[in-house]
């Protein structure tokens, strides 16, 4: 199932999206994030497959966020822990993409996908030395329901997360 938002299509993650998932997930994106860049195209094929049987088993939905004119590939957006009370949003948009509230929209498209479900809230973790990021809660009424979570990754960084909680 396809999100459309005023300027973006969110389209469910598939095989034709590996390359431009692969060249675009890079360091620099994930400085901020638990997962690190892929080492191999290998790796970002079996991580889409992932996704695509966590969609097929109802517990995470990952969408290609693209831009509706000319469907450039923009990032990834999803609704993670679907079995849980309260589902966790998950965002990236390429460098070239940032400053444009690109991430901002697909997580509005999230949400009202979320609120068609019958979801009642949403958690969004960020470290809290991604500003722009950390913005996004905000601007849909999210209220911090943890002040500092120090959380280390599979690479060994260390995050500081805030999590948010964003009422539907």
């Amino acid at each position: 199932m396809t999100i459309e938002t005023e300027r973006l299509l969110l389209v469910p993650v598939a095989e034709q999206d590996i390359d431009d998932i692969y060249t675009h997930f890079t360091a620099q994106v994930t400085r901020f994030m638990f997962p690190a860049a892929a080492k191999s195209r290998d790796e970002m094929a079996a991580a889409v497959q992932r996704f695509m049987e966590q969609r097929a088993n109802g517990t995470d939905h990952v969408y290609t966020i693209r831009r509706r004119t000319d469907g450039e590939f923009l990032g990834l957006a999803g609704l993670h822990d679907l079995q849980n009370d309260i589902p966790e949003l998950g965002i990236w948009t390429k460098p070239a993409a940032h400053g444009h509230h690109y991430g901002r929209e697909a997580i509005g498209g999230l949400m009202d996908e979320a609120r068609d479900r019958g979801l009642r809230a949403l958690r969004y973790p960020v470290d809290r030395c991604n500003i722009p990021s950390r913005k996004i809660p905000l601007f849909y009424g999210g209220r911090r329901t943890v002040d500092l979570l120090e959380v280390q990754t599979p690479d060994g960084r260390i995050l500081e997360e805030e999590v948010y909680e964003i009422p539907l």
